[in-house]
C-alpha cells in the first residue's frame, strides 16, 4: 500500500470541525449536534458488533477479553446518550457541560472526536512555544510504514519495535554514539494508525517532526529499510499550513477516528489487539505535553449568565432539546454536569439490552452498504 493511499478527508474533516476557531458560535450549535449524531450511530453499530462477540464466545477465546466486553457494553450504550450544552447568549457561545463518556475512543467516534480536539489543541499551543523559544526552527511531516500482514498483533509490534530502534539511534546520536539522519530531529509527536482495505492489516505512523537542519529522506529511507528488513515506503513533507499549525496536527490525530473507516468486525479485531497501548508518542521539545483525557468537556467561560440545554439522543433522528433552565435556576453550577449517579442507577442489563437492539437494527439497515470512509455506512 502506498503513502498516498491513507488520506481520509473525512476524518481530518470532522477532527477540524470540532477545533477550528469559532467551533464554539451558537449558530454552528446544529451542525455540531449532527456530528455527534452521526459519531453515536456508529457507535451503537460497533456496540452490535461487541454484543455478537460476547454471544458467540468459544473455548479458544479470550475470556478476559470476553468479561471486559461485558463490562464495556452498557458504558458505550450510555455514551452520549445525554448532552448538555451551556449558552452564553451574552457572547453567542456555547459549550459542551455535560455528558457521560465511554472513553473506548477506538471503538466510539464521539469520545474520539472529543479527545482528538484535546490533543490538537494541546500540542499546537506547545508548538508555538518551540517556534518562539527556538529561531530557526523548521516543521515537517513524517508517515512511515511498514509491509502489510495478516496478523495485526504482530504487524504493529514490528513497527513499534522498529521506531523505538530509530528513537535509539537519534538518542545515540546526540551522545556522539551513533550516526543517524534522524539526530536533527528536535522534538516530536506522533500517532499510530491501522488500515486494513483488504491486503491485510497496515500499521502505520503520522509524525510531526520539529528541526533545524534539512532532513534528507533517501537516507532516512535507507536507515528505515535496514531497521525493519521490510519496508523503505515513508514520505517527509513541510507542514502544509505554517500559519496555521493546528491544521496540520489535525493529520496527526486523527488516528482514532480513522477507525470509522473498518468495518465493524475488523474494528473490533484492533481494538482487542491495541487497547491498552500507547498509540500517541513524544520526544524531545514534545516531551510532558500534559493532556487531561478524563476531562473531554468545552471549557467553561466562569462568570458569564447562560442558558443549560439538555439534548437527548434517539436513533434515527439525533439529539432533540429536552429542557432548558437558567444558571439562575441551578443553585449550585458544579452540579450541572450530568447526574452520573441517576444514570448509573438504572438497570443496566435492560437498557444496554435496548440499546443493542437499536443498533442491530442500525446495522441490518447499513449492512449492504460499502463502508466509505466515513463515521456510518453510505445511505
Amino acid at each position: 500500500m502506498g503513502i498516498s493511499e491513507m488520506k481520509n478527508p473525512e476524518s481530518v474533516g470532522i477532527l477540524a470541525d470540532e477545533t477550528e476557531t469559532g467551533f464554539d458560535e451558537l449558530a454552528k450549535l446544529p451542525a455540531r449536534l449532527e456530528r455527534y449524531s452521526n459519531a453515536k450511530e456508529r457507535a451503537l453499530i460497533n456496540l452490535s458488533q461487541v454484543q455478537e462477540k460476547i454471544n458467540h464466545f468459544s473455548d479458544s477465546d479470550d475470556f478476559a477479553f470476553k468479561n471486559h466486553l461485558i463490562g464495556l457494553a452498557p458504558k458505550i450504550a450510555q455514551c452520549g446518550d445525554y448532552l448538555r450544552f451551556r449558552e452564553y447568549y451574552t457572547v453567542n457561545k456555547v459549550r459542551l457541560a455535560g455528558a457521560y463518556f465511554c472513553k473506548a475512543h477506538l471503538l466510539c467516534p464521539f469520545c474520539a472526536i472529543r479527545r482528538g480536539s484535546k490533543l490538537v489543541e494541546e500540542y499546537s499551543k506547545r508548538h508555538a512555544q518551540i517556534l518562539t523559544e527556538i529561531k530557526g526552527v523548521k516543521t515537517s511531516m513524517l508517515t512511515i510504514t511498514i509491509k502489510n500482514g495478516v496478523e495485526l498483533a504482530e504487524r504493529q509490534n514490528h513497527l513499534q519495535k522498529s521506531l523505538q530502534k530509530l528513537f535509539a539511534h537519534r538518542r545515540n546520536s546526540k551522545r556522539g554514539k551513533s550516526n543517524t539522519e534522524f539526530s536533527k530531529v528536535i522534538g516530536l509527536v506522533g500517532t499510530f494508525e491501522v488500515t486494513n482495505k483488504g491486503n491485510g492489516w497496515h500499521p502505520h505512523a503520522h509524525i510531526m517532526l520539529v528541526h533545524r537542519e534539512y532532513i534528507r529522506a533517501e537516507k532516512l529511507k535507507e536507515e528505515w529499510k535496514k531497521i525493519t528488513g521490510d519496508s523503505e515506503v515513508l514520505r517527509i513533507d513541510p507542514a502544509k499550513h505554517p500559519k496555521d499549525p493546528a491544521q496540520d496536527f489535525l493529520e496527526i490525530f486523527k488516528y482514532a477516528l480513522k477507525f470509522g473507516d473498518l468495518t465493524p468486525e475488523l474494528n473490533l479485531q484492533a481494538y482487542e489487539v491495541l487497547r491498552g497501548k500507547r498509540l500517541v508518542f513524544s520526544a524531545g521539545e514534545f516531551r510532558n505535553v500534559k493532556v487531561n483525557e478524563d476531562d473531554l468537556f468545552d471549557t467553561p467561560l466562569d462568570e458569564l449568565p447562560f442558558f443549560e440545554h439538555l439534548y437527548k439522543f434517539y436513533s434515527g433522528s439525533g439529539y432533540s432539546l429536552q429542557k432548558s433552565q437558567h444558571s439562575d435556576e441551578i443553585p449550585d453550577r458544579k452540579t450541572a454536569k450530568i447526574d452520573q449517579k441517576r444514570v448509573n442507577q438504572r438497570d443496566l442489563d435492560q437498557w444496554c439490552g435496548h440499546m443493542v437492539k437499536v443498533s442491530k437494527k442500525l446495522r441490518e439497515q447499513h449492512k449492504k452498504d460499502a463502508w466509505n470512509g466515513q463515521l456510518r455506512p453510505k445511505l
